[in-house]
């Protein structure tokens, strides 16, 4: 089951149905729904406590993911590169949100990840 939907990411600010298709859309939610539970290293319920956080997380990523495509760049998990470096205003402004909305997934991601023990088991003495 998906984390979000498309509409989920239609709403966030910096874009419209009309500069990404519905089909892309839907391949950007499953990637950034295999990067949140890879990293978290589960899968979320809608039972799950965290789950949502994580679809929060998902429809941020999405999000950025359709920004970033509608301004001609390239990305890999959370790191991303701009192509075009003229850009006019509105485009800024989406670039500030696909910063704010990669933020946002990162400090989601703190809370998500498993907690790692800095205790080690003790060593056998036979």
């Amino acid at each position: 089951m998906a984390l979000t939907t498309n509409s989920r990411v239609y709403h966030k600010s910096g874009f419209c149905a009309n500069d990404i298709a519905s089909a892309e859309v839907d391949e950007f939610i499953e990637d950034a729904q295999a990067f949140i539970e890879g990293k978290a290293e589960r899968i979320f319920a809608a039972s799950d406590s965290d789950y949502n956080l994580a679809r929060s997380a998902c429809t941020d990523l999405a999000a950025a993911y359709c920004l970033i495509r509608a301004l001609g760049g390239e990305y890999s998990g959370l790191a991303w590169k701009e192509t075009n470096r003229n850009l006019n205003a509105q485009q800024d402004t989406k670039v500030a949100l696909i910063k704010q909305y990669l933020n946002q997934v990162k400090e989601a991601l703190d809370i998500l990840k498993p907690q790692r023990s800095a205790l080690r088991p003790k060593a056998s003495t036979s």
